[in-house]
């Protein structure tokens, strides 16, 4: 609960934040610091994300560690332990934590077979730039 009340207090624009501890996300945080931009919804709906170092669940570490990222990262993989996702409701937060399980799932299983090919900075901006992507994302947070 701390950690969900911290990020509210950094951030007045997030409206809803969804905690789980989805398998392929913790299995990214025990292999890699980092999940890179793969393909175009990742780019759209996720982002960047942010890993926080780990630390013991319900303390106040670990949502000081959360808070911190919070107002700058609507995805947050907590090291050893699980994921943090935010939105302006929480339709645009739950989707999040499911592009995100994706994107961890595909990265983990490119990796496994070989070097996963990442999107250019360029491609990951330009996807971000398209009318629809921007048409999809305002989608998800006008639903009730």
């Amino acid at each position: 609960m701390l950690m969900h009340l911290f990020c509210y207090r950094v951030n007045p624009f997030m409206k809803a934040i969804v905690h789980t501890h989805p398998a392929y996300c913790i299995a990214l945080t025990l292999v890699d610091n980092g999940l890179p931009m793969l393909f175009p919804d990742q780019a759209a709906l996720v982002g960047d994300v942010a890993f926080v170092p780990y630390a013991v669940p319900t303390t106040d570490k670990l949502a000081n560690l959360v808070a911190e990222k919070a107002d700058r990262y609507s995805s947050i993989l907590l090291n050893n332990h699980g994921l943090v996702t935010t939105g302006k409701n929480l339709r645009e937060a739950y989707y999040r934590t499911e592009v995100m399980e994706e994107s961890a799932k595909i990265y983990l299983i490119a990796k496994s077979v070989g070097q996963p090919r990442r999107l250019t900075e360029e491609e990951y901006k330009e996807i971000q730039g398209l009318e629809t992507e921007a048409y999809r994302v305002n989608l998800l947070q006008q639903m009730k």
